[in-house]
């Protein structure tokens, strides 16, 4: 699908805040909210799920501080992978 296209006959709808959900999730201070791609991906997916039932059609990755000043290539690479990941699986649980 062509973003130009979609928006001249659609309105887009973004999710909102995930650090405060993953606050509420039980994220500590401190730790990388990023990790949890690796170790809570259900709760990663259902926060994206919940904002596609919200109306959200634009529902961005948890990837927010992902970048090679925080995180090791290799691990920054399983990050990322792993974002996208619970990205799909959201989507592919709300269509």
């Amino acid at each position: 699908m062509n973003f130009r296209n979609y928006l001249e006959n659609n309105i887009v709808y973004l999710d909102g805040g995930m650090g405060t959900l993953l606050q509420a999730n039980g994220l500590k201070p401190g730790e990388h909210p990023e990790h949890w791609n690796l170790s809570h991906p259900e709760v990663i997916a259902n926060i994206h799920k919940a904002y596609y039932e919200a109306g959200s059609n634009v529902v961005s990755t948890n990837t927010f501080g992902a970048n090679s000043l925080k995180f090791q290539p290799e691990e920054l690479e399983e990050i990322i992978k792993a974002a996208f990941e619970n990205a799909k699986a959201a989507r592919n649980q709300w269509e």
